[in-house]
């Protein structure tokens, strides 16, 4: 394994000074006021291993904890327990070492820390300075051509677009022989364009260079697409963790489903309104999710339920479904349907999730 994280916990309110409390545990503490403070873990108790030409996306809602996270694998913060090892080389921090981090562990920032007056070729070249000029315009060549760089390499950081410059950062990282790439919301300032083309050139750069990363984001939609491992973090915990696949279409919990992807989630009464047939047992202390491309709607004059509204997305509608006073349903269609318009739904006994609450 490249990276190492084991048993991570931080957290910014003082730590207790009650003796013989673990870490993760209902901690308190008390203010100037002498108030009660409960200790609350940015990161909680995680572990996990990053592989070379692994992608790894860490999901979660803003204040999940992920951030805290990228910076602590970087070497920029230290734990209050746990640590972090590249290979079996302990990643220092900056209490530990004067420079802290680890060489080979790159952390690329949302704005890139590119220099301003030089062009995005000497940016890369500048992390070549103390090879030989033989290896430098070899090396420099190899990685204009892997960020495909190579027809904009004199432009100004200025001047390029935020994937030029994305890609620009990782060149650069990736110029001081780095093993291990962590972003932070790396595709947030761009837009759907240039998000998609460097989501190709990071799952290609993994496998040529033969790099882990590791990337945070509260985007479903960058997480499914391009990971090979998806982490689901909230409150400072990983509670679910698995390729994205089987995360999307078995998700543990009702944060779960909702964090991946647009969901349906139902008590057993509403569940029963769709269909007799459908034959779900009811579960105490569970929920049941649907996703939308799973549910079926046709138009007919014989039922209860009505169109709420229908919204346009290019390739498909999103529709929701009036269940009754005080539930809709949503779903997506090929084609447009009317306000008011009666409809069938149909849905699939196997499409249906039992989720913990």
């Amino acid at each position: 394994m490249l990276l190492s994280a084991q048993n991570l916990y931080k957290s910014y309110q003082p730590t207790p000074r009650i003796s013989g409390i673990e870490p993760g545990s209902p901690n308190t503490d008390q203010d100037a006021n002498n108030q009660v403070l409960a200790t609350v873990f940015a990161v909680n108790n995680v572990t996990f291993t990053v592989e070379r030409s692994e992608i790894i996306s860490i999901l979660g809602a803003n204040g999940s904890g992920k951030s805290t996270l990228l910076k602590i694998l970087a070497g920029l913060l230290k734990p209050d327990l746990g640590a972090v090892f590249y290979r079996k080389e302990p990643v220092y921090t900056p209490v530990e070492k004067l420079i802290a981090g680890h060489e080979k562990i790159k952390l690329i920032h949302q704005n890139f820390n590119l220099f301003p007056n030089i062009s995005l070729a000497e940016n890369i070249s500048y992390s070549l300075r103390y090879h030989g000029i033989d290896y430098q315009l070899k090396r420099l060549t190899e990685l204009l051509t892997l960020c495909d760089l190579q027809e904009i390499k004199d432009k100004l950081p200025r001047n390029a677009s935020g994937g030029e410059q994305q890609r620009t950062a990782i060149a650069t990282a990736l110029a001081t022989d780095a093993d291990i790439l962590l972003f932070d919301e790396p595709f947030s300032n761009l837009d759907v364009f240039n998000t998609s083309q460097l989501k190709s050139k990071i799952k290609e750069i993994a496998k040529k260079a033969k790099v882990g990363i590791v990337f945070v984001t509260h985007s479903s939609h960058d997480a499914l697409s391009i990971s090979d491992t998806l982490i689901l973090m909230k409150d400072g915990q990983f509670i679910q963790t698995g390729p994205p696949t089987e995360v999307y279409k078995k998700p543990v919990c009702v944060y779960a489903a909702q964090l991946t992807g647009l969901s349906n989630t139902l008590n057993f009464n509403t569940l029963q309104l769709l269909a007799s047939s459908i034959g779900v047992k009811k579960n105490l202390g569970k929920r049941y999710c649907i996703r939308p491309e799973n549910i079926h709607i046709e138009a007919t004059e014989n039922s209860a339920f009505t169109i709420f509204d229908s919204m346009f997305y290019g390739d498909h509608f999103l529709v929701r479904v009036k269940l009754d006073s005080n539930n809709l349903l949503t779903t997506k269609t090929l084609r447009p349907f009317l306000a008011g318009q009666r409809v069938l739904i149909h849905v699939n006994i196997e499409n249906v999730m039992v989720v913990n609450i």
